[in-house]
């Protein structure tokens, strides 16, 4: 994410979106700072068998609607869900929970000419999830009613203590709508999830 000084040192870009939202900018590389503040850093996520979490850059974190928040990009390898967009823009909330892994993701060409139902979302949407349960507890009628009006490029995982969306590179003015729009879909989580997965510990 770029970030840059006007010539009246009022910040702006990636600096002046984490000024206005009280939370920490730790710019290119992980500062020790960082290590203090999150020691036990990036909870293991999909996303990241793509690629080393050492190339997380551009993280802003603090805490979001009484949740641990952690905003930044990652460089991954490859991509393959989404050829050419590598570089992605992540926001990640760290939960009270220990939740089998799911993920939703717009479906790959393969993928949808696999689909059978004529669900308009299982149309729109791969979903995947370590068991069964967990996909019928999580994704109820409003929770696919919301993440039906959500932007195609958005991918969805939820593993353990940990919510993450991501999505290609965004601009920096872009993050506080990304933010809102993730922090829906952890206030849509039913209640029948909390109860089956609401029993850990954040990371």
């Amino acid at each position: 994410m770029v970030d840059y000084f006007t010539g009246f040192g009022e910040p702006t870009g990636l600096r002046a979106v984490a000024n206005s939202m009280n939370l920490r900018l730790c710019q290119d590389e992980l500062d020790r700072q960082y290590w203090v503040d999150n020691p036990g850093g990036l909870p293991p996520m999909p996303l990241f068998n793509h690629g080393e979490t050492r190339t997380v850059m551009d993280m802003v974190y603090g805490s979001f609607g009484g949740l641990a928040l952690q905003c930044f990009d990652f460089q991954a390898i490859a991509y393959p869900d989404d050829p050419g967009n590598d570089e992605r823009s992540c926001v990640l909330f760290g939960l009270t929970a220990n939740f089998a892994t799911l993920t939703v993701t717009p479906h790959t060409r393969l993928s949808r000419l696999q689909e059978r139902t004529k669900n308009p979302f299982t149309q729109r949407f791969r979903v995947q999830g370590r068991d069964s349960e967990v996909v019928g507890l999580v994704l109820d009628e409003p929770m696919q009613k919301y993440l039906m009006t959500l932007d195609d490029t958005m991918r969805v995982e939820l593993s353990g203590g940990a919510l993450l969306v991501h999505q290609p590179k965004i601009d920096p003015t872009v993050l506080p709508l990304f933010l809102q729009q993730v922090y829906g879909i952890y206030l849509r989580i039913p209640d029948e999830a909390w109860k089956r997965y609401g029993t850990g510990s954040p990371f």
